[in-house]
């Protein structure tokens, strides 16, 4: 069982002799945090920044290439930091804990805040978004701010969004032509970056590679680039791949 801080006890204590009351002493609640990232360094920095708040305990921290979907949901977390991961796999695993831990807060940790990465990372669900530059205190109270129930952005971040009462959603201040590609776009955009063929786009996808090539040229069209080596370097630059 949890015990209450020695200044509480003692408060209660005397609260039992002057009034005679019986201590009732309230355990400790804690935000139970989990991490999956791609560096040890950032691992162990939060696991000394848990161990150093007793408002918060880290049920699971795990590497994205080790992490295990079923162990994470069975830690039941509050709050769930996805620590520089790029984009694609940072959905792909949010996506894949999303409807065992429906209620549980997801934190998208970033090098750097493209309007792509923003954009997707709220349609995600993302309660938070957080520049990596930040020391882990910091990083940490973006993450129990989202436990409580509220968003929490880095402030550069939050000046470039701005909050849809009607969708109760932040959305970015300005549209780009970002905006204009559907999921099935974006995931077709993703695939080609990687290098993969119409073939092979078709077969993950399931559609035509007539289909897959007629959204091609439709991305490409709406993004204004010449070619896929150009469709290449704007996936990467916006942090869909990695590079």
């Amino acid at each position: 069982m949890a015990r209450a801080p020695v200044a509480a006890v003692n408060f209660l204590a005397r609260d039992a002799i002057l009034f005679g009351k019986k201590p009732v002493v309230e355990p400790l609640t804690h935000t139970n945090v989990a991490w999956i990232g791609r560096c040890h360094a950032c691992r162990d920095a939060l696991q000394a920044g848990c161990r150093a708040d007793f408002s918060l305990k880290l049920v699971y921290a795990s590497l994205f290439a080790d992490a295990c979907p079923e162990t994470l949901i069975g830690a039941t977390p509050d709050v769930i930091i996805l620590e520089s991961a790029p984009l694609g796999r940072a959905l792909k695993f949010a996506a894949q804990i999303r409807e065992g831990l429906p209620r549980a807060k997801q934190v998208f940790v970033t090098a750097k805040a493209s309007d792509i990465y923003l954009q997707q990372a709220l349609s995600a669900g993302a309660k938070g978004i957080v520049l990596e530059e930040e020391p882990v205190t910091e990083i940490l109270r973006h993450a129990k701010r989202t436990a409580q129930g509220l968003w929490s952005f880095s402030p550069s971040i939050a000046a470039r969004l701005s909050y849809d009462s009607k969708a109760g959603q932040y959305r970015l201040k300005c549209g780009t032509a970002i905006d204009s590609l559907s999921e099935l776009q974006l995931q077709i955009l993703r695939l080609l970056a990687l290098g993969d063929s119409l073939k092979m786009v078709a077969s993950k996808t399931q559609l035509s590679r007539k289909s897959v090539d007629g959204h091609k040229y439709r991305i490409m069209k709406k993004l204004g680039l010449g070619d896929r080596v150009l469709l290449s370097r704007f996936a990467i630059r916006e942090g869909l791949v990695e590079p």
